[in-house]
């Protein structure tokens, strides 16, 4: 036997032990590996498993399981069911591991164990390392979809819960993709990977918003299945219990700051609080003076135009629409922030409460589910590839108020330090823009962010 034989089925030993330390026995059969679980239930795969997938399988149940959310129902979801959701179907499994890698990539216990330095080898190795990595997520990502795509266009009732399950394994890698350069998880079309790093925090280049619309599709899954995955494994994950509009009923004290828990230390969360009703307030006179002005330039362009039969107004008229799509959107960040605060008001007084339990609540008031709510003419306008302008800017300044929101859920590994990043990213597009009102609008997000940044926000090279 060849020594790159025999330290291959080393490996393969010791991962076996791994997984009989978790209940779990390994075997092969027929080139198919299989895995037997509690209460000896089988978990075939119809493919085979090399050692690089079975590291991303442990990854997954030792560390990316337990920080896929915040909440104790969910968390066992994420632990337990989802991994034997994923046994049952190809595709699933495909993405369990493409979402895995990611984590492998970004993740902060990932750079001290593959670092350079602790292995001994060139920076240039460490970026073939991370290169080689990539390649593999891809390829799991792809084979994902293309089977994700397969069971939608074969859809029934009868399978809702790996449609779903795909979706939101689907949805959480998009989220974690936005760390990683040109990767562009909007299209089945990737770039070729090379040797230089695709991981890092980079503040240049045009904010990343295709991944909204991808949100759309798992909530319309839902609500095609609602019944049925209400009787679902998965029934934990749609739950939301604070997700509600009792915060109406203290708008007044609500609208003013209010003193934290004493037992809450987060930084982000208490600026959050002292200036979240007056960034909603500034929105909103921002959007109604850009009305104004552009009513103005229109009926200027009116009269011009008057006098020249063949010039075309579907310009303004579609910058006249983005507006009211403005004021929508500007809802829904007022619907999130002031469920934030209600969250945190509640909770000033009483027992003793952590940073962590907070967000949890935080994220049992459903905030993540602004996504789904924005439409698709805003979400457009992020796309534009046409020369920015206040209106175009203030689409992506509201859109940084709603990062905002995922940025205060950094216990969660594709939030913490993922939307950090974007919000830094659209402060530099508003700076080119050079609008005095809208640079003035950014601080305070820019502000909030400053407060939690450290190492866990990106990896660093």
């Amino acid at each position: 036997m060849k020594n790159g034989q025999y330290a291959e089925l080393v490996r393969f030993e010791e991962m076996t032990a791994y997984f009989q330390s978790q209940l779990i026995h390994v075997t092969l059969h027929e080139g198919h590996l299989l895995l037997v679980q509690r209460g000896q239930k089988l978990m075939g795969l119809k493919r085979n498993m090399n050692m690089s997938d079975l590291k991303l399988l442990k990854h997954y149940i030792l560390h990316t399981s337990k920080r896929m959310t915040l909440h104790h129902d969910k968390a066992l979801v994420w632990e337990r069911v989802i991994p034997d959701i994923a046994s049952e179907n190809e595709y699933l499994m495909h993405l369990l591991l493409a979402l895995t890698g990611l984590d492998v990539l970004t993740t902060e216990s990932s750079l001290s164990q593959g670092s350079a330095s602790s292995r001994g080898q060139s920076m240039a190795n460490e970026r073939m390392h991370e290169s080689s990595l990539l390649q593999i997520v891809i390829e799991h990502h792809y084979q994902g979809l293309k089977g994700l795509q397969q069971e939608i266009d074969t859809s029934d009732h009868t399978n809702a819960e790996y449609l779903l399950a795909g979706s939101l394994l689907l949805v959480c890698f998009a989220f974690a993709s936005l760390r990683v350069r040109d990767l562009d998880t909007s299209s089945q079309h990737y770039p070729a990977v090379n040797n230089s790093s695709q991981i890092g925090n980079y503040n240049l280049g045009k904010p990343q918003a295709q991944w909204l619309s991808l949100v759309h599709g798992v909530t319309s899954i839902v609500r095609q299945s609602w019944m049925e995955l209400q009787k679902s494994r998965l029934r934990h994950l749609l739950v939301f219990n604070l997700a509600n509009d009792d915060w109406k009923h203290l708008s007044y004290e609500l609208s003013t700051p209010f003193k934290l828990h004493n037992d809450i230390r987060s930084a982000k969360l208490s600026l959050f609080m002292s200036n979240a009703f007056q960034a909603i307030y500034n929105l909103r006179t921002f959007s109604s003076t850009l009305k104004i002005t552009i009513a103005a330039n229109t009926k200027n362009d009116d009269l011009a135009s008057s006098q020249s039969p063949g010039s075309d107004s579907s310009g303004d008229d579609s910058i006249c629409s983005l507006l009211a799509e403005h004021d929508q959107a500007i809802d829904i960040v007022e619907m999130m922030y002031m469920r934030i605060l209600h969250v945190l008001c509640l909770r000033r007084t009483g027992t003793q409460i952590s940073d962590y339990e907070i967000q949890s609540e935080i994220e049992d008031a459903a905030i993540a589910s602004w996504p789904d709510l924005v439409g698709q003419r805003f979400i457009s306008s992020l796309n534009s590839q046409t020369l920015l302008r206040p209106a175009h800017g203030l689409s992506f300044t509201i859109l940084a108020h709603l990062y905002l929101t995922l940025a205060l859920l950094d216990n969660i590994w594709f939030f913490g330090g993922t939307f950090d990043l974007e919000i830094q990213k659209i402060g530099a597009l508003i700076t080119q823009i050079a609008d005095v009102q809208l640079i003035e609008l950014m601080k305070w997000p820019m502000a909030v962010i400053s407060q939690g940044q450290g190492p866990q926000n990106s990896i660093q090279q």
